[in-house]
């Protein structure tokens, strides 16, 4: 599976594994922006999958905030933004930043991925 993926439901997909350094994330931020203004379709939702993420460096959750930063900005801040796994401190840490940049109200926090798969699924149909 691919770090970056989107769906014509109008889903962006990313995932964390392990312990990612700061560039990787800031490749996967330069990625997301250049094809996020070519999509055909509108963004809907940015699912994060960090189910297999181990930890993320101080460095690291600096350029991640980076990246939830640009994300909240697009669509006018119409894009849901779901966070599936992962320690609770870590999803702890992206709830607070996001509320710090005046995203709460966008985003949904899941213990696992079926529960986050659930809530899309539902977000969709409706």
């Amino acid at each position: 599976m691919k770090l970056l993926s989107f769906t014509e439901q109008g889903i962006c997909r990313m995932r964390l594994e392990g312990l990612p350094e700061p560039k990787e994330i800031e490749d996967l931020i330069e990625e997301y922006v250049t094809q996020v203004e070519l999509l055909p379709y509108s963004l809907k939702i940015i699912y994060f999958d960090i189910s297999n993420l181990t930890h993320m460096g101080a460095r690291a959750r600096q350029v991640f905030s980076e990246l939830l930063t640009q994300a909240s900005m697009h669509y006018g801040g119409k894009v849901q933004l779901v966070v599936a796994g992962g320690s609770l401190n870590l999803r702890r840490f992206i709830e607070l930043f996001c509320k710090g940049i005046g995203f709460v109200d966008h985003s949904h926090f899941f213990e696992t991925l079926k529960e986050a798969d659930d809530w899309v699924a539902e977000f969709l149909s409706s």
